[in-house]
């Protein structure tokens, strides 16, 4: 398929890593990423090709390049050009590869202990993902150091089923709409890679974007994105700066730890190394006697209430209704927000601010 502007662009297709060293492992058998490469890197740019029984293992210095799990095609095209190897292809091949000698087994077991493995390109249904994940399924339950595995897939009106396919097979379902073209797909796929290349330019583009609106004028992707990006005190002193409204201190709280102590979603640890406790007193800083701040501390102390029934609110989603709920969704305070709360009310600085207001 010849490559055109609308594909993704190098740092989308090399599926690096930080170190900028290309991984693609596929189980295709053609060289269409081969081909690709040079295309949208430039003429000269080279990138190597492994298959079958000579693939590198995971986690060495030679693991790098379009790695072909099942075996590759012979192609003159490809610079330099690549020779045919064994192909995985009939039940026999993929008993001898994953079970009488156990190659590609071993293989997808240091592989998923090694790093995070996102699949794209595949249906939960496919014959050749039978095989990989009986095999991670298995090891799963024998080792506890088996990395989590996503999947995008598309969906249409059945988004509940395609969930709960993949779930049953132990992978994280990364939903987007289907159109004929994947557009979302592909934008996913840029955002990410624009994030691998700078981290912080992208956030900064990401905060800068929704720091004229309130935290309730904002919803969907670009809320979660700026949830992630909170649990950063460094992004949320930054996202101060830019001005944004008290009120995003509700995503601030998305990374509070639940009441058993542990976090509701353990990815929400900021590249700087800072979780919700660093972040809730970075959003604080300097920001503690403002009106909204106060509102939000009362509304915390303030104890729950029954909301009256009204059918029109009871209508609305529950991301609709937690905003109805004030600037705060959370109750009370732990003793670690009081330490911070008393931190920055005792700074000589804040109270000699107050005295002169």
């Amino acid at each position: 398929t010849p490559w055109n502007h609308e594909c993704p662009s190098r740092s989308t297709l090399s599926g690096r890593a930080l170190s900028g060293r290309p991984r693609i492992v596929t189980t295709n058998f053609d060289t269409l990423f081969e081909r690709a490469w040079p295309l949208a890197c430039g003429a000269g740019s080279l990138i190597r090709s492994r298959a079958g029984g000579d693939l590198p293992g995971p986690g060495t210095h030679e693991f790098a390049g379009v790695l072909h799990l099942h075996g590759r095609l012979a192609d003159p095209i490809t610079d330099p050009a690549t020779a045919a190897t064994d192909l995985v292809l009939t039940g026999a091949d993929f008993g001898d590869a994953y079970l009488r000698s156990g190659w590609a087994a071993r293989f997808l077991y240091d592989l998923v202990r090694r790093y995070q493995l996102v699949l794209v390109g595949y249906g939960a249904e496919d014959p050749p993902l039978k095989y990989l994940l009986n095999v991670i399924s298995a090891d799963r339950r024998r080792f506890s150091d088996l990395k989590a595995i996503y999947a995008f897939d598309s969906i249409g009106n059945n988004g509940d089923e395609v969930t709960q396919t993949w779930l049953a097979k132990g992978v994280k379902p990364l939903l987007y709409e289907a159109d004929a073209r994947h557009t979302q797909l592909y934008d996913t796929l840029s955002e990410w890679a624009a994030s691998v290349d700078n981290p912080q330019c992208w956030a900064e583009r990401r905060l800068r974007a929704v720091a004229g609106r309130t935290h309730a004028q904002v919803d969907g992707e670009e809320r979660g994105v700026i949830e992630l990006l909170l649990a950063s005190p460094t992004n949320c002193t930054l996202f101060k700066g830019f001005g944004a409204d008290f009120s995003w201190v509700r995503a601030v709280e998305e990374g509070r730890p639940s009441e058993t102590g542990s976090l509701g979603d353990s990815s929400r640890v900021g590249p700087d190394g800072g979780g919700y406790l660093g972040s809730l007193r970075a959003w604080l800083d300097g920001r503690l006697y403002e009106p909204a701040a106060m509102a939000w501390a009362v509304d915390r102390l303030a104890p729950s209430r029954e909301r009256p029934h009204n059918d029109a609110v009871d209508a609305l989603n529950l991301e609709e209704a937690r905003d109805l709920a004030g600037s705060t969704a959370v109750r009370g305070f732990s003793p670690d927000e009081l330490l911070i709360l008393d931190e920055l009310r005792a700074r000589p600085e804040r109270v000699e601010r107050l005295g002169h207001s």
